[in-house]
């Protein structure tokens, strides 16, 4: 047997070096692993004895001895490569972490401190905690270090690499504090602005600061919000610069909102005295909403994808953690939902696109879980027919899709790269026909694409990371199979989150007041779009062309918006939508014009969650 009575290492002394010793699965060899040192030129000694014995028990017939000698061992002495701070640093800020990082592994318990200190400038040591790495020694103050001050680091001859060897010097190095912050801080601007009118009541008050604050010290102790009797407004604030109403404010409204001296920067400077402003609420806009059923209604989602069909509004795909292929059918007459049929269908599919074609809803799918990319779906016998995949684009997630009247238009989007490739789909012949690559804008997502009647028209959108899509766009024309650019409107700044739609002779893109505009596409020129105060900028809400106007309502700022408006491109001009009885804020909800209704569904509101109700909104 092998153990340490039967197998031992002595140095030349005599002293035994302890170890611990492993045998190999068939017992013929040994291996004994030093664990205590190992002097550089020495001499050593290992013996097995005769306690060792074979499989029968048979001992060896005597002991058996041999010798060897170390090398020179490491006899380098270790140095210091790099500091935190640099020696000679000026403006280090105070709570700086100093560190030393070294050229070889060092002995741990001799990074102490003893061996590494930080002194003031009259040599007193900075109270503060040691940490050890193999390579790095780091020193946390217990406290920020004073401003404007020369501080010096030491690490001595005590610290030692793994060898023993120690530094050959004390290794010192210098540097000086930056001055202390001592500028209080100040409001620079707010949204909305001092004695501002027509103020949205669903939106967040924001503040803007002369510099970085900490954002700890704004809370619903510093940042209020009072009604005109000083009742307090309760809402969360996010951001360090963001108050966010739990509920819509009051209509025609006067409110106060005040930054108390309890915000501070990040020196801890307050306010030097509070700031407060006032604002007002827009009265009520013109028309009528009414709930939506819920009864039968489909399940709770997001991202579905719906057409009207003359009658009804169909409902399918979407996504509620799990991507989903069931949807429902909508009658308004009836204030009714039936369900669709999901036999045939495509697998279950969030971010589809879908368009009417006259007799049947035709989905291609975004992100799905199975097989079926698309699929078309008649009313009026409740059945799902197959889509052919031959030659269809290879982008799946966040296209755009026109109808022509006799085929839809599958453009853009993401599939395993970002997408400039699309595709006609012809239900009559149950057949793809790839659009032309010679002349397309260059590839993306979150773009918008309407149809003019002659041409799909596609705007905005994201590159990707690191591209710059800009102000761009382009005019594909089915008949030619040919790409026009669109010119740059030379004002629109906003690529993503935008809605477009076709309004007779333009196309309207709205993305907020100060990024929107009307494309004409006969001389290939942009006009403005005229604001309005109510109306604030969002990313992705919901809209419609109503034959005269576009409707806007919904999308998401900071949190989901419930206010709305409608456009008239012929006047330049914009109606307020009610607020009485409107929605529930919400984004990825989906929504369809019936011909005299604006009807929105389903989506996500601002707590995360996702609903299956809706409603149904009517111009007086």
């Amino acid at each position: 047997m092998f153990n340490n009575k039967s197998f031992t290492l002595r140095n030349f002394a005599g002293d035994p070096v302890s170890g611990t010793i492993s045998v190999s699965s068939g017992g013929s060899n040994a291996t004994f692993q030093a664990t205590s040192y190992i002097a550089p030129n020495g001499t050593y000694t290992a013996t097995l004895t005769t306690e060792i014995t074979d499989l029968n028990g048979l001992s060896m017939s005597e002991n058996y001895s041999w010798t060897f000698s170390t090398g020179e061992g490491d006899t380098v002495a270790p140095t210091v490569l790099y500091t935190n701070p640099w020696a000679d640093s000026t403006d280090v800020s105070p709570n700086v972490i100093v560190s030393a990082t070294f050229s070889e592994s060092m002995s741990l318990p001799t990074l102490n401190s003893d061996t590494f200190q930080l002194l003031d400038a009259v040599s007193n040591p900075v109270d503060g905690a040691i940490t050890a790495s193999p390579n790095r020694v780091t020193l946390t103050p217990t406290n920020p270090l004073e401003g404007n001050a020369l501080y010096t680091a030491i690490i001595t001859t005590g610290a030692t690499d793994e060898a023993g060897n120690p530094l050959e010097n004390d290794f010192t190095w210098s540097f000086t504090t930056a001055t202390p912050d001592t500028t209080p801080p100040t409001v620079t601007s707010t949204s909305p602005a001092n004695n501002e009118t027509g103020v949205a009541i669903d939106g967040s008050l924001t503040v803007a600061f002369s510099e970085d604050m900490d954002i700890t010290s704004i809370t619903g102790d510093t940042f209020l919000l009072e009604d005109s009797e000083a009742n307090p407004v309760i809402g969360v604030i996010s951001n360090g610069n963001t108050f966010k109403p739990y509920a819509n404010l009051a209509l025609n409204e006067t409110y106060t909102a005040t930054i108390t001296t309890g915000a501070t920067d990040l020196a801890g400077n307050p306010l030097a005295q509070a700031y407060s402003w006032s604002f007002t609420t827009t009265q009520d806009g013109i028309g009528s909403w009414s709930a939506t059923s819920t009864i039968n209604a489909p399940s709770p989602r997001k991202e579905a994808t719906a057409v009207w069909t003359g009658t009804e509004m169909l409902i399918w795909g979407g996504e509620n953690g799990t991507r989903l292929n069931t949807g429902g059918r909508y009658n308004p007459a009836s204030d009714s939902w039936q369900a669709m049929s999901t036999n045939s269908a495509p697998g279950g599919c969030s971010t589809p696109v879908s368009v009417w074609s006259g007799t049947e809803m035709i989905v291609w799918c975004g992100r799905i879980t199975s097989d079926g990319r698309g699929g078309r779906y008649n009313p009026a016998t409740d059945t799902w027919s197959d889509i052919s995949t031959d030659n269809a684009p290879g982008a799946v997630n966040y296209t755009t899709a026109v109808w022509t009247g006799t085929e839809m238009i599958v453009w853009g989007g993401y599939g395993s790269t970002y997408s400039n490739s699309g595709g006609r789909y012809n239900p009559a012949t149950d057949t793809w026909q790839a659009t032309t690559l010679t002349g397309a804008p260059a590839p993306r997502v979150s773009h918008t694409a309407i149809w003019s009647g002659s041409e799909m028209i596609v705007w905005g959108g994201d590159g990707g990371p690191f591209v710059n899509i800009g102000d761009t766009g382009g005019r594909y024309n089915p008949a030619t199979d040919s790409w026009t650019a669109v010119a740059a409107s030379g004002f629109l700044n906003n690529k993503v989150g935008h809605v477009a739609e076709w309004a007779t002779t333009t196309m309207v893109v709205w993305s907020g007041n100060d990024n929107s505009g009307r494309y004409n596409p006969l001389t290939d020129s942009w006009n403005g779009v005229a604001t309005f105060n109510p109306i604030i900028d969002r990313d992705y809400p919901l809209s419609a062309w109503t034959g005269e106007q576009m409707i806007v309502w919904g999308g998401k700022i900071f949190e989901p918006l419930n206010s709305g408006a409608a456009y008239n491109p012929t006047a330049d001009s914009w109606n307020l939508m009610t607020f009485s009885n409107a929605p529930s804020g919400r984004i990825d909800a989906v929504s369809v014009w019936t011909g005299t209704e604006f009807i929105v569904w389903g989506g996500e509101d601002w707590t995360g969650a996702l609903t299956n109700t809706g409603g149904r909104y009517r111009f007086p």
